[in-house]
């Protein structure tokens, strides 16, 4: 698995989880940032409104080949996602994703892992338009305990709760909507073992 090494990440040479040999990050070294307006997080704003923003996302995996998801109140209506969120101004992809799981759900240790998965996604937010290129990375993480006492008003206000999932699960969920779609066959070889040898790129 290609490894990311962060810079501002303390990594700990102690002994990994059970059937892991690869360094993991400590991510409670990770300097903060505020969370403002819509336009957080290096943002640019082009004419006539379209912003466009750079973002990462996790597809955060625990030894019972679970996936982490968000559950969020999205102006179409209520959905799952794979956490993450926009770049700060100067931060790489991989320093922005381990700086939103610590955040958004309290995810302290996080094994990262390669670059996957490439899309772009259009969406309105509070009367402002998006267009946000996301790359998304596999990580590996132990079970924790939700913490989103990380999340600003903004996200208070639109995140409802995160869940692990089996693909299984996600698949025979008919009645939910899942983000990126067709997300259960994305993951399905994901939590396999079997890698992309480049990135996908995926559909909105």
């Amino acid at each position: 698995m290609v490894r990311h090494w962060i810079s501002y990440s303390r990594v700990l040479y102690g002994r990994p989880p059970s059937g892991c040999s690869k360094a993991y990050y400590d991510t409670r070294s990770v300097p903060r940032h505020s969370c403002g307006a819509t336009r957080k997080n290096g943002a640019r704003s082009m004419s006539e409104g379209t912003v466009e923003r750079e973002a990462a996302r996790a597809i955060v995996l625990n030894p019972n080949r679970e996936v982490l998801l968000q559950h969020l109140e999205a102006e179409s209506g209520r959905c799952w996602i794979l956490p993450g969120g926009g770049l700060a101004t100067g931060e790489t992809h991989e320093q922005a994703l381990i700086r939103e799981l610590a955040e958004e759900v309290g995810l302290q240790l996080i094994e990262l892992g390669p670059l996957v998965w490439r899309r772009t996604a259009e969406f309105s937010f509070r009367g402002v338009r998006y267009r946000q290129r996301e790359r998304f990375f596999l990580a590996r993480a132990e079970p924790f305990v939700f913490d989103q006492s990380g999340l600003d008003e903004i996200e208070l206000g639109i995140v409802l709760g995160h869940q692990w999932w089996t693909v299984d699960e996600i698949e025979s969920a008919l009645n939910l909507v899942f983000w990126p779609r067709g997300l259960a066959q994305l993951l399905r070889p994901l939590v396999m073992g079997a890698l992309p040898t480049e990135p996908l790129d995926i559909e909105e």
